[in-house]
């Protein structure tokens, strides 16, 4: 079961100094992966995306779901930034968020009828489960 839908995703193989840096400004989102908010114009991935075709390169928006290092997966967002702080030779696997638009959208004073999870400091938010009632329904 992908949790990530149909958000396109692909691999990043990157190798880090100790010293240097990722070059990203993140944000825990909900604690589960990191959220891409800024690519500064020094660091590894501004190198990275550099050398990368179009829709390879990492972008403002994109989520960090995993990182693979000397044979383990790391999947929450605290061990992810870790990984990315420690420096080595990793594999980020990359995930383009799912976005979408509701148009004309009436609650008529209900609720939306929406699960929605998201971090109080954080820029995004998922819907976990639709409700049976609500005005998305």
């Amino acid at each position: 079961n992908d949790s990530w839908g149909s958000g396109a995703g692909f691999e990043v193989p990157l190798t880090l100094a100790r010293d240097e840096e990722v070059g990203l400004g993140l944000d825990f989102a909900e604690g589960k992966s990191l959220r891409v908010c800024h690519i500064f114009t020094k660091g590894a991935i501004h190198g990275y995306n550099a050398g990368s075709s179009p829709d390879r390169k990492v972008q403002i928006g994109d989520f960090i779901v995993s990182i693979r290092r000397d044979r383990r997966v790391m999947t929450n967002a605290k061990n992810l930034l870790q990984a990315l702080q420690s420096g080595g030779d990793m594999q980020l696997s990359i995930r383009r968020p799912f976005e979408f638009t509701v148009a004309r959208l009436d609650k008529k004073g209900g609720p939306l009828g929406l699960d929605m999870s998201y971090h109080p400091r954080g820029t995004c938010a998922s819907v976990r489960q639709i409700l049976p009632e609500g005005a998305v329904t």
